[in-house]
């Protein structure tokens, strides 16, 4: 659950920067175009709120699913990466830079759910406001008189035969003090406050007809609307209610230019706009398009020295679409160009898969230490004759069977893929090897799981391993004799001291004898790690595995073989360990012993190494979609 909080809080982050910036940009775009046409700024801020709603990884979304068949993966792509970066500056995995986290993680949850809560709240205020507006309105049209005759009717009747206007809009009059507006989106109604008629002349009336007429004709209430649900959605963003402000001034100054190049009398329209605001006070909601709205004084002297703004030339047209093609264009780009790379592990030739696959959901895998039962996950075995079996968590059998690097485990999918235990038997025909019945793993669980994964690379928060101040404090491993280990023994010299070792019984103390092997002694008092002839990168992998869901990489420069041993207090924030590499774990009863340090120290002062945080980028495999299969 956290994870899945994590992740949507850091979408949430890109997507408001990502819109702030182009808020930005449309802002710096109006001053370009200040000298033109309103309705061509209008469009560009309206641009900017839809932007609020429609969040970059769409695009690239649309790009990613375009497919022109087979294209090479190998093209070099910096700008590509480069703009992959900087549409995400916020990553869910570096939730924290500081070693260690010892706040641990119920802290972030607790600030995430309050901010998630103090959004909600504000969200249904805003709407609630927006919707008690909304009624009141309603309320206001149904009580209005609808109009079918007389000298307003009339004048409406002439301004949209000139217009073309169809259908006709319905006219109606209200006992309020609002000022003239129209209200709805499908079907307008244009409501006037009773006695306007009589108190204004019959140019002055057609012109303030013509400008509610464009407003409709524009979808200005439509186009509202949509905006004020952005307000609801983004209360706390103080860049969508200026963006609400420059909408209003540039639809009423688009209108006053429609109704000047009507050819209304600009006097006579400023006369009745004037004439309005003196007598009608109470200006309309913003889902009403009305006459009175934005700088009155600016809206004036504007329609007194009928400025209309010019027409865009060809030079400001290509900025205008070389705006369109960047905003639009380049996403679907980069996604186009990251399909080939992202699926490039996953879309190969047909697979083989097996012959007979049985699926279950297990309890526990039948292991039992010291005649306790637990539930340890057994690693998968490929054996001889075609038969595979496993008996684990889904994720860690989706990562052997895509030999994915231990530190690019699966990110997203449901919680059971880390907790369930799945039980899979499969028999192949013939007597296939390891690396073709691990394509039948894989042929399995596209068919069974219907998984669907791709890659990403992403800058994420890593821990190097260095030497700390007074250097390293390792012990060179050495065998029996007291000669140098420099060499790790073969895989089937392993396999041979490995019977050995568990025959001798050895295997249940926890102190095992196998060169390049480490066990991990888990308990309450102070946990303990044992290294037998491991090198510095098999330590960092699993460190990896003790400090969190962190990259442990190898900046020491120490070569050779040395034995490990690092004591440590446990931490009561992590609950086990986190990372796929899987040494050996062996619960032990409590002793009557004190270790006073934690890892991180415990590292510097009995290995002479330490832990610094940085960030380096890691590929990390994202699960698209993935379904619990029925069992057989």
């Amino acid at each position: 659950m956290t994870a899945n909080w994590m992740d949507w809080g850091s979408a949430i982050a890109n997507h408001l920067w990502q819109s702030t910036l182009f808020a930005a940009a449309a802002a710096l775009l109006t001053l370009t175009f200040r000298k033109n046409h309103a309705r061509v700024r209008y469009a560009i801020w309206l641009a900017a709120s839809i932007k609020f709603l429609i969040p970059f990884s769409l695009f690239i979304a649309i790009g990613n699913a375009i497919d022109f068949g087979k294209q090479s993966a190998s093209i070099a792509q910096p700008a590509i990466a480069f703009v992959q970066d900087i549409s995400r500056p916020f990553d869910s995995a570096a939730d924290a830079d500081a070693i260690p986290a010892a706040a641990g993680p119920d802290l972030p949850f607790l600030i995430r759910n309050v901010a998630y809560a103090v959004w909600i709240c504000g969200c249904l205020a805003v709407l609630m406001i927006y919707l008690a507006k909304v009624r009141s309105i309603k309320a206001l049209v149904r009580k209005a008189f609808p109009l079918t005759c007389g000298r307003a009717f009339e004048a409406l009747q002439r301004l949209e035969q000139t217009m073309g206007r169809r259908p006709p809009i319905k006219l109606a009059v209200s006992g309020s003090s609002m000022e003239p507006g129209v209200f709805g989106i499908f079907s307008p109604v244009l409501i006037l406050p009773s006695g306007m008629p009589e108190r204004l002349s019959d140019s002055e009336l057609e012109a303030v007809f013509a400008h509610e007429v464009a407003h409709i004709r524009r979808r200005d209430n439509l186009f509202s609307a949509l905006h004020m649900l952005i307000e609801a959605l983004f209360w706390f963003h103080p860049m969508v209610w200026w963006i609400g402000a420059k909408l209003i001034r540039e639809r009423e100054l688009a209108c006053d230019e429609e109704v000047l190049r009507m050819g209304k009398d600009p006097q006579a329209y400023a006369e009745g706009i004037l004439k309005v605001c003196e007598y009608y006070l109470e200006s309309p909601p913003a889902c009403v398009a009305g006459v009175t709205g934005a700088d009155m004084k600016e809206r004036i002297q504007n329609i007194m020295t009928h400025r209309v703004g010019s027409k865009l030339s060809i030079a400001k047209r290509f900025i205008l679409a070389t705006t369109v093609v960047v905003a639009l264009v380049i996403p679907i780009v980069v996604g186009l160009f990251k399909a080939p790379l992202s699926q490039a592990q996953f879309r190969t030739e047909p697979k083989p898969s097996f012959e007979v696959v049985s699926v279950k959901i297990a309890e526990n895998c039948g292991n039992t230490r010291q005649g306790v039962n637990l539930k340890i996950p057994l690693g998968p075995s490929y054996q001889l004759g075609g038969r595979y079996f496993t008996c684990s968590q889904l994720k860690w059998i989706i990562m052997d069977a895509y030999q994915l690097d231990p530190f690019m485990q699966p990110a997203g999918g449901p919680g059971w893929i880390d907790d369930a235990l799945f039980q899979i038997e499969a028999k192949a025909a013939g007597n296939p090897g390891k690396d073709e019945m691990r394509l039948m793993v894989q042929s399995l669980l596209e068919d069974r799981f219907k998984l669907k994964m791709h890659r990403e690379s992403r800058k994420v928060p890593v821990y190097l391993l260095t030497t700390a101040k007074g250097g390293p404090k390792l012990q060179p491993a050495k065998d029996a004799q007291g000669n140098l280990i420099t060499s790790l023994p073969s895989a089937e010299e392993l396999k041979k001291k490995s019977e050995e070792v568990q025959k001798a019984g050895t295997f249940s103390t926890g102190k095992l004898s196998l060169p390049g092997t480490c066990s991990i002694l888990m308990k309450p008092s102070g946990n303990e790690l044992t290294g037998r002839a491991v090198n510095m990168s098999r330590l960092a992998e699993v460190l990896f595995s003790l400090v969190g869901k962190r990259k442990v990489i190898d900046k020491t420069g120490i070569t050779g073989l040395y034995d490990i041993n690092l004591q440590w207090n446990p931490d009561p924030s992590q609950s086990g360990l986190t990372g796929f590499v899987r040494p050996t774990v062996i619960p032990m009863e409590s002793p009557n012993e004190t270790i006073g340090a934690s890892i991180f120290s415990a590292i510097q002062e009995q290995l002479g190494l330490k832990l610094e945080s940085d960030k380096s980028p890691v590929d990390i495999f994202i699960i698209d979609s993935i379904e619990k299969p029925s069992e057989n």
